[in-house]
């Protein structure tokens, strides 16, 4: 079966159409102005004729590099660049990142000399470091609620609102923001199911059966158990499904079982590994690689994309954006994308969003209101999320790379089975008094359960205290 190139080729000359067209379709959002202007949304202006405002993103290898032509995006972010020029009088430069250039950003902010006055935080867990830098609370990062532009990213068409409360918000202030991904990206950092075409229909389930059942809400811990167990041949080395890079086939599970690692006691991330709710989700996982030997232990990403695509197990639950991956190494694996199974404590799919580009204002910029109000308009995206320029984009990068129409409906679908969630702001931070690091309370401590050395609840309950600590030393509230 090939790749619906034709499905492929056809949305593509629909955007090019709309782009040629120069607007939108009515009732959809457009590009420009920008969404902090759209609609009858009126505010005031900030920036300055004359200012030119930096931009650090981490892989701008030369000065302005995201605007020559033939980068990703390149068109609509000199459109923008233009706009603003044009209607502010500003300039905008994206300044070349140092090999080292997220500290440098901190080091020269904390001296009063910032390198960029728009920051690209790079990954989930850079931000406690930038939010409490020396320990000190706020003291290289500029507080968007003291300057009352909170609304400046409140539209949820081009901002992660979900998303930027769970991970910006500090002591009620919000000092980092998210926006909305287009195309496939919108979906690519939820978690799935895959499955495999070939190996599912020859255990007897075909892939118009995992469409239904997903369809249904009947795709449950249950089922996946089942298939998997169907799947696994321990003669031929073959399982039904992998944990997957840092035990995320487990954590999804925990995400979609309605549990959390982590909850928000006075505006507080707590370590809540101890819910039942998580707890049944642990056990359910480990059950099936212990006692069913259905689950692959490789726990790489390497291990994870390569084993899918060699036929070592039919089942991957994983980040959406795998699919490109896969279709990069140009694999011949026909496979399907559903939802995430449904924990017996959910009432609805609920698809984990681990991950996400965050971006924040430095302090001791010329103009800290104006390097605010540059980043809603520079960061946001080019589409609004239902806009038809970006479903159409979402359904032609899709094409590219997915099997099917109905795996194309799921990954539109589970935008809106979306949960935020923030462990992984922490799992790379380790304890400066003992050592001890975040992950080891969450992702690598699996294959512990499974071996049967330790049991979740037990493990769980010791590292707590452990985990509570990690979070306040690298969150401080110390002004």
């Amino acid at each position: 079966m090939k790749k619906p190139l034709c499905l492929f080729a056809a949305v593509l000359m629909l955007l090019a159409a709309i782009a040629f067209a120069g607007c939108a379709p009515e009732n959809t959002e457009s590009a420009t102005p920008a969404p902090t202007e759209s609609g009858s949304i009126q505010r005031e202006t900030f920036m300055k004729p004359g200012e030119n405002y930096r931009v650090l993103f981490w892989s701008t290898f030369r000065e302005n590099m995201p605007l020559e032509p033939g980068q990703p995006g390149s068109v609509q972010l000199n459109e923008k660049v233009d706009y603003l020029k044009d209607k502010y009088g500003i300039t905008v430069t994206y300044v070349q990142a140092t090999d080292n250039w997220l500290e440098d950003a901190k080091m020269t902010a904390s001296a009063g000399e910032p390198i960029c006055d728009v920051l690209h935080v790079g990954q989930p867990g850079a931000i406690p470091g930038l939010y409490a830098y020396n320990g000190i609370a706020g003291s290289i990062v500029e507080s968007i609620t003291e300057h009352g532009m909170e609304d400046y990213f409140s539209d949820t068409q081009y901002w992660n609102v979900e998303s930027t409360q769970a991970c910006g918000v500090y002591n009620g202030n919000l000092y980092f923001v998210v926006p909305n991904q287009i195309g496939y990206a919108s979906a690519g950092y939820n978690q799935v199911t895959f499955f495999n075409f070939d190996m599912l229909a020859k255990a007897g389930y075909t892939k118009e059966m995992m469409y239904e059942l997903s369809d249904n809400g009947e795709w449950t811990f249950d089922k996946l158990r089942e298939v998997c167990v169907a799947l696994t041949d321990a003669d031929r080395d073959v399982y039904g499904m992998c944990m997957g890079a840092t035990s995320i086939a487990m954590c999804s599970m925990v995400t979609s079982n309605d549990g959390s690692f982590l909850k928000k006691v006075d505006g507080v991330d707590r370590f809540s590994a101890t819910d039942n709710k998580v707890l049944t989700a642990v056990d359910f996982f480990v059950k099936m690689a212990a006692q069913d030997k259905s689950v692959y232990l490789g726990n790489y990403i390497e291990e994870e994309i390569k084993g899918f695509n060699v036929g070592k197990y039919g089942i991957m639950l994983t980040y959406a954006n795998r699919a490109q991956q896969l279709n990069d190494l140009k694999s011949e694996v026909e496979f399907g994308l559903i939802m995430p199974p449904k924990g017996p404590d959910a009432q609805d799919y609920i698809s984990e969003v681990n991950w996400y580009d965050a971006y924040c204002t430095v302090k001791n910029t010329p103009n800290p209101k104006g390097s605010i109000e540059l980043m809603s308009h520079i960061i946001a995206p080019p589409y609004a999320k239902d806009s038809t320029e970006n479903m159409v984009l979402l359904e032609a990068e899709a094409g590219a790379c997915l099997y099917d129409e109905q795996s194309i409906e799921n990954l539109v679908k589970v935008r809106d089975k979306s949960r935020t969630t923030t462990y992984q702001t922490y799992c790379w931070l380790s304890s400066s008094d003992t050592g001890f690091g975040f992950g080891n309370a969450i992702l690598y401590c699996c294959l512990d359960f499974i071996n049967g050395s330790v049991t979740p609840e037990v493990y769980f309950e010791s590292v707590t205290d452990a985990a509570n600590n990690i979070i306040d030393q690298y969150c401080s509230t110390k002004e």
